[in-house]
């Protein structure tokens, strides 16, 4: 040591005279170092102030012990003399190290108490707050082991002094630190666990995106940044870009602010940059080069304060390294001079009351030094401060990530066949795959199968698995069991109370560190634990990390997953002989935030019957979900399906209206796209055949968009009865001459004509090829999708009933659309129906400039213009019945109106005018009414025109309509 240090010893007299005398003890023994304590002047009333300030100048280090008293005030000043002795070493910039006894607040003795009055407790609390939210804490059980730790603090993470050689040498300082950095970043820790692996073998470069997956979130951060920009008259980081990693976004612009789920990489992938700019900034120094980027990582959970300085953060990152405070010198210099990169790691997990602060210093140094690198991150919840910069969004893992981070987990331990039969597992189970796309959870799953555990595809058995995998196999597979005090159980009965306390108090996964010792007391006491609250939370936390210290003031579940499953458990869990669910459901089932414990919960069950009613009843939604997720064998699923059987189509409808509405407005748009992915695969799974529900069900999916969407729409009809499957009839249909495409080739025609005004303007139109039904699908052909159609419309229909071979009628615009879904194809668009219809004739019929009864069915009474009448049947006639036109359909000019999957616009003719020659066009948007096209047999000649077009409500069914098919390959 080139000098002496002096340590200021502060705390309250009367309550902490052991502590404070073995810490002095302690401090005595080191050579380098003179403990200043208040045995050596007096700290009451009468002391002046001025002695005390003084000698917490002359100090070096100042450590605070804290406890249960608030201590003397002195004369002329609000504060006790201990605060003043602290905010004095505050504002010189001492080294400060604080201590608290792990004692509760509620365990403080009489004696103490009595000495302190209400309002000095209230100070003491307020005291104590301030010291959590801007210090990292040590605690401590006894006078022994808080000397330890005080003699441990001075010596490894203040006293530590640079070797001379060091000192003069070019770089010295900063190579020491470099070091560091690449030595502590080198390593994956695998879920908080001692096991490492090298960063590059499981690194997984995230792709970050502008392009929010909710328009909410974007409005929230990006358009204020904006406003901000503006105002400033600066607009430096506008940007056009998606899908680039980090290490692309630092090259790319100046300051970065990365928001994520939790779990999802964004402290790994800044780690990742710190060990990165720590090598080539290595590569550099022999060469006498300047640094550049030199990286600096701040976890704001672990430093974060209100009244911290750019030096305060840098000491604390020397001290972190356990490095000279002259690193701390060297580092802030070249930080000054813009040579730095600055990787600022969860805003979010900064107090709220300190958050705002914490942003403006940071902004501060950003506007200070605008050319200064800067990353941030932040999860979206706690992302409030729009800091300048570019703003991006963590993307969920894609597949190839997800099968890089397996094959790369399992190469580590050489086990590579393991790794490839994980990634088909995990490939073919779409709930897999959800929890894949979260790095922590895709960690976990690894875990559990290199267990040899076979994977369960429902969420619960998975949680239960990991939480198995976490307190159980992973400590015998390191060894561990036998040296673990509690036993699993013991350990989860508290981890569910713990849970359930602070998510019905707050719903917050970070947990205050008093509140969770003060809690977990309480829990032992009353689980009968023979056990010591700390000894039971150590071991927890070092043998599973599934509750572990988050922050200087905060513990945390290992993720919200977790957090969410434990307090499941807890109301599945029985407590003095009475069941909790439904309580709690009663309680809280109109709260959203609760709609994830409900449905873990309802896994749990052994008989989720009952339960499942309960919630029908209240919320038909949360229902459907929870269905899904209990244990299929357990369930009545008679009961269940006619439990929404007896709910109104209509009011069904709105209930999926409801989870539409819900998607498209949430914030957090991965989960809710689940929520309404679920929902409606619940829908499929009653069996429902309602075809407007079902068409509202595949426009949700439709707007969706994703894969998944997609392959749920192919597997509507797998829950219904097999003599309606399209599979039982496919050989039939493929027989029936009724059921035969034609191949239209694509064109341009002339679309609409001049002889009323909504047909009008006539417009060019591109059709690409197409394959269309030659007839119309008659009777026998719905009965297979519909066994009871023709027993419902007999009564009023008989005459268009009685041949199978009739076409179809008394089908709805949502009937027709659903099945062509089950027969694989879809409805023509109004534009290919005219085009095929007219085969190239530009006249108004394909049969020329006029229709006789002997080539169509419609009523004769009423030829076209002047032409003699015809015959009216006043029914349909079979299929076929007529001449087909030259590309071989048949019946397109009467026998039935025909569904059109347009929606009808009366403007739509105009505004394709104006774009000129239109491809494929699918009509408007949105509407309320549906096109017909082609005329009936109760219709005039003029409406069987091949331009002439109708339109009706969706849901009309009667003798004038049916449909036909196009085929789709």
């Amino acid at each position: 040591m080139s000098r002496t240090v002096t340590v200021f010893i502060s705390s309250t007299y009367l309550d902490l005279t052991v502590e404070r005398q073995a810490v002095e003890k302690a401090i005595t023994r080191l050579n380098e170092t003179i403990p200043i304590a208040m045995e050596v002047f007096s700290s009451s009333p009468d002391t002046p102030y001025e002695t005390c300030m003084k000698k917490v100048a002359e100090s070096d280090i100042y450590v605070g012990i804290f406890a249960h008293r608030y201590g003397s005030i002195p004369s002329g000043h609000e504060q006790s003399m201990t605060a003043l002795e602290y905010r004095k070493a505050i504002e010189l910039h001492k080294p400060v190290l604080i201590y608290f006894t792990f004692t509760s607040e509620g365990d403080t003795p009489k004696k103490y108490t009595e000495k302190d009055p209400s309002p000095k407790r209230d100070k003491l609390i307020t005291l104590k707050d301030e010291l959590k939210n801007k210090h990292t804490l040590s605690y401590y059980d006894n006078p022994d082991e808080l000397a330890t730790l005080v003699i441990a603090d001075i010596h490894n993470q203040v006293l530590i002094e640079a070797p001379k050689e060091v000192v003069e040498s070019p770089y010295g300082l900063l190579r020491m630190y470099l070091e560091a950095v690449r030595d502590e970043y080198r390593w994956l820790r695998i879920l908080a666990q001692n096991r490492k692996v090298e960063l590059n073998t499981l690194y997984l470069r995230l792709q970050l995106s502008q392009r929010f997956r909710s328009r909410e979130i974007e409005s929230a951060l990006v358009a204020p940044l904006s406003r901000k920009r503006a105002a400033s008259g600066r607009d430096d980081e506008v940007i056009e870009c998606h899908d680039l990693d980090i290490h692309d976004a630092v090259k790319r612009f100046t300051r970065v602010m990365i928001i994520g789920d939790p779990g999802c990489g964004k402290t790994t992938s800044l780690r990742s940059l710190a060990y990165v700019h720590a090598c080539q900034n290595l590569q550099r120094l022999p060469q006498n080069q300047e640094p550049e980027q030199l990286p600096i990582y701040i976890p704001l959970g672990v430093y974060g304060s209100a009244d911290k300085s750019l030096r305060d953060y840098l000491w604390e990152v020397a001290r972190a390294y356990a490095l000279p405070l002259s690193v701390a010198e060297s580092l802030e210099t070249h930080v000054l001079a813009g040579r730095a990169l600055l990787l600022i790691d969860g805003l979010d997990e900064v107090p709220a009351d300190s958050r705002r602060q914490v942003a403006r210093m940071f902004e501060g140094l950003m506007n200070r030094f605008p050319s200064h690198p800067v990353v941030v991150t932040s999860r979206v919840i706690g992302f409030e401060h729009a800091l300048p910069g570019a703003v991006l969004e963590v993307l969920p893992l894609s597949p190839t990530l997800i099968e890089h981070f397996i094959r790369g987990w399992f190469s580590a331990i050489s086990r590579e066949p393991e790794g490839e039969e994980l990634c088909r597992q995990v490939a073919a189970q779409p709930r897999l795959l959800e929890l894949a796309y979260n790095p922590f959870l895709l960690s976990l799953i690894a875990l559990i199968f290199e267990q040899g555990k076979q994977l369960p595809e429902r969420r619960v058995n998975l949680y239960r698995l990991c939480v198995l995998t976490l307190l159980e196999l992973w400590d015998k597979e390191r060894g561990l069991r036998d040296r673990n005090r509690f036993d699993r159980t013991m350990k989860e009965d508290l981890l569910m109370e713990l849970a359930l306390h602070f998510f019905e108090k707050e719903q917050t996964a970070l947990l205050p560190i008093r509140e969770v010792f003060k809690q977990v007391g309480a829990i032992v006491n009353r689980l009968q634990f023979a056990c010591d609250a700390k000894a039971i939370l150590d071991e927890i936390e070092q043998n599973s990390g599934l509750l572990r210290k988050f922050s200087y003031q905060h513990y945390a579940f290992a993720h919200r997953t977790l957090f969410e499953y434990f307090v499941a458990r807890a109301l599945v869990a029985e407590i003095e002989g009475k069941p909790r669910l439904v309580a709690y459901f009663e309680k809280y089932g109109n709260d959203s935030q609760w709609n994830e414990i409900f449905r873990l919960a309802t896994g749990e069950l052994e008989q989720p019957t009952d339960f499942l009613k309960i919630v029908f009843d209240a919320d038909a939604t949360l229902a459907a979900r929870c269905y899904l997720d209990a244990n299929p064998d357990h369930v009545d699923h008679g009961v269940i399906r006619q439990r929404w059987a007896n709910i109104a189509p209509k009011q069904r409808i709105q209930i999926i209206g409801s989870v539409r509405g819900r998607w498209q407005e949430a914030q957090d748009k991965q989960k809710e796209t689940q929520n309404a992915l679920d929902f409606v695969t619940f829908v499929f799974r009653t069996g429902e055949t309602d075809t407007e529900v079902l068409y509202n069900c595949d426009e949700l999916l439709l707007a969706i968009g994703t894969p998944e969407a997609k392959k749920r729409r192919e597997h509507m009809f797998d829950h219904w009865p097999e003599n309606r499957q399209y599979k039982t009839h496919e050989r039939a249909f493929i027989q029936d001459k009724y059921w035969q495409p034609a191949d239209i080739k694509g064109g341009e025609f002339n679309m609409g004509s001049n002889e009323t005004a909504y047909e009008k303007p006539i417009h060019p139109v591109k059709i690409s090829p197409f394959r269309l039904g030659c007839y119309a699908v008659t009777v026998d052909q719905y009965q297979c999708f519909d066994p009871d159609h023709k027993k419902r419309s007999i009564k009023e229909s008989g005459e268009f009933l009685k041949d199978g071979n009739q076409p179809v009628i008394q089908v709805s615009w949502y009937d027709a659309y659903i099945f062509c879904k089950w027969a694989g194809g879809r409805l023509p668009t109004e534009a290919e129906w005219e085009y095929a219809c007219r085969a190239g004739a530009t006249t108004p019929y394909h049969t020329g400039d006029n229709l006789t009864t002997a080539q169509a069915n419609y009523n004769g009474n009423y030829p076209y213009k002047n032409n003699p009448k015809g015959k009216f049947l006043r029914k349909t006639t079979p299929v076929g019945s007529y001449p087909p036109n030259k590309w071989g359909l048949y019946d397109m000019h009467g026998n039935v109106y025909e569904w059109c999957l347009d929606w009808y616009d009366e403007k739509y003719y105009e505004e394709c005018k104006r774009k000129g020659i239109v491809e494929n066009p699918a009509g408007p948007e949105i509407g309320s009414r549906r096109v017909l096209r082609g005329g009936s047999w109760g219709n005039y000649a003029r409406h069987c025109r091949s331009a002439y077009h109708s339109n009706v409500d969706p849901d009309d069914r009667d003798h004038f309509i049916g449909f036909r098919l196009v085929f789709v390959p």
